[in-house]
């Protein structure tokens, strides 16, 4: 490992060639050029070179390294796409390649060869497509983060099918339609973000089936309308619940029941009425949010 140096230059070639490697570390530096075409590492496991100024395509040959089952690239240069060969890594459990400039050679993000990952963070890369249909087949993923990406489209329905699925970040997309009922599958899912995108309707009573939903954040889809559901109070775990800037109308008094919840913002929407004694429930509230809205009254 040579992580967190003031290492430039480019990476020497030869080191790509040490078939004995079997974890390799220069993340944190300043490395830059290019990865070469042919890559030998037939031991390598681990693969860490985030935050440096490495470009150009991350090269089909890193299939090569059969063991892999860790590639960590985030924060670098890297364009084209992400290559098909890696699905030949049937060890390969993590794949994180967020913050490159990486992109999709058709209308749709083709990811369900890389079937075999828990781990696949994608965000703050220019994909300009939509999520496939064929994403439904990852049933081993665990983490989806994809912030940020220019992701267009519906969420697909077969989204409902990764049961295994703990943490879902769409943030910042350009996402339309509606919320998938399918989602109430999500049984194992405790972090869900959906906000900034032009999702529209309603916050779905689907959500409240998903018992170990602890984050929930759905803001500024200014389409989004409607009541938060009566069946929130039953989301015991939600620590944190944004739902700020959209266009919801009615809060159910069940909501002031959720006595663990830490952070609560419904600012910028169309609440109207009163704030009731109940509000006084939120023993453990830290941050709570209810500004630009039509509340009236007295506050109790």
């Amino acid at each position: 490992t040579l992580g967190s140096n003031h290492l430039n230059g480019s990476i020497p070639s030869n080191i790509f060639n040490m078939s004995s490697l079997t974890y390799l570390s220069l993340e944190h530096n300043s490395l830059s050029g290019f990865l070469p075409l042919h890559i030998g590492l037939e031991n390598l496991q681990e693969l860490y070179l985030l935050e440096n100024k490495l470009c150009g395509n991350i090269p089909s040959s890193l299939s090569n390294a059969s063991k892999l089952n860790y590639v960590d690239l985030k924060f670098n240069k890297f364009d084209g796409v992400i290559p098909c060969s890696l699905g030949n890594l049937r060890y390969l459990q993590c794949l994180d390649v967020a913050f490159n400039n990486l992109t999709t050679d058709a209308s749709t993000i083709e990811l369900s060869f890389l079937s075999s990952l828990n781990y696949l963070q994608i965000s703050g890369n220019p994909m300009h497509g939509s999520l496939p249909i064929s994403i439904g087949n990852m049933s081993n993923l665990e983490q989806f983060m994809a912030d940020e990406c220019k992701i267009d489209g519906k969420i697909p329905s077969e989204i409902g099918n990764l049961s295994n699925l703990f943490a879902l970040s769409l943030y910042h997309n350009d996402l339309s339609g509606t919320i998938p009922t399918t989602i109430s599958n999500l049984q194992s899912l405790q972090y869900l973000r959906l906000g900034n995108n032009q999702l529209q309707g309603t916050i779905i009573d689907e959500l409240c089936a998903i018992n170990r939903l602890s984050e929930l954040v759905i803001t500024e889809n200014k389409q989004i309308s409607g009541m938060i559901p009566t069946c929130f109070g039953n989301l015991t775990s939600l620590r944190k619940l944004y739902l700020n800037s959209n266009r919801l109308n009615k809060v159910s008094s069940s909501l002031w029941s959720l006595r663990d919840i830490l952070e609560l913002n419904l600012s910028d929407n169309a609440l109207t009425g009163f704030l009731p004694l109940d509000v006084g429930n939120l023993k453990a509230v830290i941050f709570l949010d209810l500004s630009k809205n039509q509340i009236s009254g007295s506050i109790p």
